[in-house]
């Protein structure tokens, strides 16, 4: 038998990892090897230095851990001092993706560490308010994030720190086009309800041609060749051809409208909110009340409007008015629990905030850590190895989940996480 053919497969994945990572000049290729291509030996050294995991599954996944802690210990290593590894994004992305998507609360049957995992699951507990104010997120986070994404945008800053770090696509597709029509000073109110009609209807057609490629598959293309087979499935003999396409189109229609609505009705009552009340700012009571601290005292307001708008928003689209007019409900393609089309989901708002808090606050943390006059006087070395431990530590948690339901294959939220890109990345690690 050959040599070759009697080195170990992770000794082989290692050398090809050395050498990509030296082809490319990564700092520290010897530690990032050795996290990529070395756990699944480290865990056989773990499991038959202690005869004893033998035999109990429990004691195995604990001798599974350590070999994952090993392992992000190197990582740690090879990040420390890295500047091709952005371990601020990647940090804050591992724990928001794991904590909001791969290990919700919501998610009872994933115990990961018997000890203390129950704890953060909302089944544990039996008061019914606690189950009512998670089943009911949205009406809270939402409008916490909408507020705090307006004082970001609308607050003036020294060197304009919270709009150099608010995302681009956010301030110049979504906030600008519709704020720019709008000014408030002491000659008073100025709203241009033109070029917000403008805006209105441009952010519609974006949406609808968008919509429309999404949904061109599953919503025409499927559907057209079913009627071309005569294996359709829908209860209506008369379908045809101009039904595919007028459903389609107004499936299209409906859900750009209503995401469109979500984007302008907070905005548009922020700004309403804003000219109504802006006038008792100026009363002599409340001037010396914030003239100490009108900074603070800016923001609060800014970010109460912003609550309150946002939170209306979410309520008029779980309660869409507008009726989805001109569209024949499909019951293969659209979800049986949903009212109206228009309405935006519970689970996509919730992706939604999830991906607005990854901006927040990574924006936040940069801030912090390059502009606070108090943090500024840490030296970057000791930033980098707390951005490193909070990366290593993240990664740690995705690969003991990922451990976990490798271990309880028959568990129902397998199939879900086995189709996940971070559960996957870890799986290409162990």
């Amino acid at each position: 038998m050959p040599i070759v053919s009697r080195i170990d497969p992770n000794i082989k994945k290692a050398l090809k990892v050395l050498v990509l990572l030296l082809a490319f000049r990564i700092q520290k290729p010897l530690s990032l090897t050795a996290f990529v291509a070395l756990n699944p030996i480290i865990k056989e050294y773990c499991v038959l230095l202690q005869d004893k995991f033998r035999g109990s599954s429990h004691l195995k996944a604990t001798a599974y851990k350590v070999a994952n802690t090993i392992s992000c210990i190197l990582l740690y290593h090879g990040a420390t001092g890295n500047t091709k590894i952005p371990k601020d994004y990647l940090s804050i992305y591992l724990w928001m993706t794991y904590l909001g998507i791969l290990n919700k609360p919501s998610d009872s049957s994933i115990i990961v560490h018997p000890g203390y995992s129950k704890y953060f699951k909302v089944d544990t507990y039996e008061s019914k308010w606690i189950h009512t104010l998670y089943d009911n997120k949205q009406l809270i986070i939402y409008p916490l994030i909408f507020g705090q994404i307006l004082s970001n945008y609308l607050t003036p800053t020294k060197y304009k720190l919270n709009q150099r770090y608010l995302s681009s696509f956010i301030k110049s597709r979504i906030l600008n086009p519709i704020w720019i029509n709008y000014s408030l000073g002491n000659l008073g109110v100025r709203f241009n309800w033109i070029g917000v009609l403008k805006t209105y209807v441009k952010h519609n057609l974006v949406l609808l041609g968008i919509m429309l490629i999404m949904t061109f598959k599953n919503r025409f293309l499927d559907l057209y060749y079913e009627l071309k087979l005569g294996v359709t499935n829908t209860h209506d003999a008369k379908t045809s051809m101009t039904d595919i396409i007028r459903n389609h189109l107004m499936y299209a229609f409906h859900k750009a409208n209503g995401i469109t609505n979500f984007i302008y009705i907070p905005n548009l009552l922020a700004i309403g909110f804003l000219s109504f009340t802006s006038p008792i700012l100026r009363s002599k009571m409340l001037r010396s009340i914030y003239s100490n601290n009108p900074k603070l005292i800016f923001k609060s307001y800014i970010k109460s409007i912003g609550f309150i708008s946002a939170l209306i928003a979410v309520l008029v689209n779980f309660n869409d008015p507008i009726p989805a007019f001109g569209y024949d409900y499909n019951s293969k393609l659209d979800d049986v629990n949903t009212k109206n089309i228009r309405m935006i989901s519970k689970s996509a708002i919730d992706g939604v905030n999830l991906y607005l808090i990854r901006l927040i606050i990574l924006s936040k943390w940069r801030i912090t850590k390059e502009n606070h006059p108090i943090f500024t006087k840490v030296k970057l070395s000791l930033w980098d190895k707390l951005e490193s431990i909070t990366f290593a530590l993240g990664f740690l948690k995705v690969m003991n989940l990922n451990d976990y339901i490798n271990q309880n294959p028959s568990s129902l939220d397998y199939s879900r996480l086995k189709k996940e890109s971070l559960i996957k990345i870890a799986d290409r690690v162990m």
